[in-house]
């Protein structure tokens, strides 16, 4: 498996590749930079666009583009370029930012905060969900890093990374009801392996590709959570990874700025012999969705976090210890 540098240095902390079709780009960001990269294909050709630092996403949307922009998200329309906010997120930006987001199968999103200094057995982050009305709320409190994100080909399972605690949840994803998810159980304990879990992808014969950040590889793991491959990088800290091309069957694979890594900061691509799924767009869900419920350990938890909330969110993380 041949590994190719598509854009060279191209970033400090590269990160969140996703592949449009109908412009046959790969769009990425530079989370540290704030920097927003459109990659022409096949010439490789980089437009560059600064924006608002940390640029933590960025997604597709029925209109143009969604981005988890400082604390908050933002959508971006295709015609006009204007830019609106849509949902403020992380309303303490002191201690926590956002970080990994991607589109779920309904239509809405979901999206990780994590603190800006993660310290293990201090659980301060939270994965939160924001519906397309623009509602946010609270699906996994106390999480060390809340990373990568993906479903299952079918749409009935989400998968979910948390770096600090080495490990890949899965648990049931239920688009009637938005927002709402099962129990998380383990799928991957990576402590087996070199270097963090980061971001994750799915491919369309449901394994996940997990990239390993400061392991120097992306790993995929077969539905029954076995390592069926492994992709030694030039590099040694990928961050996320995503199938593109018009035939969905390159792995596009962003990493970080490393001291003494001659590719550390480009994007690269490999054939890596499975195929993709096509991105999916905020908002542009098939069929009518119920509101989230209401009750329950598994449903939303709030509408939205407060600054009192997100401070006691804070204190009983310091308190509790990890999931």
């Amino acid at each position: 498996m041949n590994v190719e540098t598509v854009v060279a240095h191209g970033a400090v902390l590269g990160e969140s590749p996703v592949y449009e079709s109908d412009t046959d780009c790969i769009l990425w960001v530079d989370i540290d930079g704030g920097v927003l990269h459109r990659t022409w294909l096949p010439s490789g050709r980089d437009d560059r666009e600064q924006r608002v630092a940390p640029l933590s996403f960025v997604g597709l949307s029925s209109e143009g583009l969604i981005l988890g922009e400082a604390g908050r998200v933002v959508t971006v329309e295709r015609r006009t370029g204007r830019t609106a906010g849509f949902a403020a997120v992380c309303v303490d930006d002191v201690h926590l930012r956002l970080n990994d987001g991607q589109v779920a199968p309904d239509g809405s999103a979901f999206v990780g905060v994590m603190p800006r200094t993660p310290v293990k057995g201090h659980p301060l982050g939270y994965l939160a969900h924001i519906t397309t009305r623009g509602a946010v709320g609270v699906v996994f409190p106390h999480v060390g890093l809340p990373n990568g994100l993906a479903w299952s080909p079918d749409g009935s399972e989400m998968f979910f990374v948390d770096s600090l605690a080495r490990r890949i949840d899965r648990c049931l994803f239920h688009p009637e009801a938005e927002g709402a998810v099962g129990p998380r159980s383990l799928f991957v304990d990576t402590a087996l392996y070199p270097g963090l879990p980061d971001g994750i992808t799915m491919d369309a014969e449901g394994n996940l590709w997990v990239a390993f950040w400061q392991g120097g590889a992306v790993r995929a793991f077969a539905p029954d959570g076995r390592c069926i491959r492994t992709l030694v990088l030039p590099v040694k800290s990928p961050t996320s990874c995503a199938f593109g091309g018009a035939a969905l069957d390159s792995l596009f694979i962003t990493t970080a700025h490393s001291s003494g890594d001659a590719l550390s900061g480009s994007l690269l691509a490999a054939d890596v012999g499975a195929r993709g799924m096509a991105a999916r767009r905020f908002g542009a869900a098939d069929g009518a969705k119920s509101p989230a419920p209401t009750t329950g350990p598994h449903a939303c938890e709030s509408a939205a976090l407060s600054a009192s909330e997100a401070t006691n969110l804070r204190k009983s993380s310091t308190s509790g210890g990890n999931r």
